[in-house]
């Protein structure tokens, strides 16, 4: 499934105009996770979905850990997808002036993966990027794998 709002907005002519957008995103999910399927990693779609989520050797030395523990390569991991969009902000006259993602993967447990140049850590959960008069280059995905313990 796929949302998409828009409205018509009018701005007053000649002057600068702050806009601020907050919104939480929808999710897509599955109840388990490609990565498990053996060879996937590996294959040309597998690839390209590791750098859609820009995974890196932690983020799947984590899932291989819940795959051992569950005793099989058949491990049930469910997933969270996270499409944010950002690039429409790339079109306007200006950067976007003060941006903040906060991405919180529910559980200190839950592997998250998700491309974001300065990205940090700010609780057990929760992850941040900050930039100011910034353009993004593309939309972050964000993958949250979620076991059950």
């Amino acid at each position: 499934m796929r949302r998409t709002y828009h409205w018509t907005q009018l701005f007053p002519a000649g002057r600068d105009l702050p806009i601020e957008h907050s919104y939480a995103p929808g999710t897509g999910g599955s109840i388990g996770t490609q990565l498990t399927t053996p060879g996937f990693r590996n294959d040309p779609a597998g690839k390209a979905y590791l750098a859609r989520y820009c995974t890196d050797a932690a983020f799947l030395a984590g899932i291989d850990r819940f795959v051992r523990a569950a005793g099989s390569a058949d491990a049930t991991l469910p997933e969270v997808r996270v499409q944010y969009v950002l690039t429409t902000g790339a079109n306007w006259r200006a950067p976007i002036g003060s941006f903040r993602l906060a991405v919180d993967k529910a559980a200190p447990e839950n592997p998250v993966s998700f491309c974001a140049d300065g990205a940090r850590k700010i609780s057990p959960t929760r992850f941040e990027v900050r930039h100011r008069n910034w353009r993004p280059t593309r939309d972050p995905d964000i993958l949250i794998i979620k076991p059950r313990l």
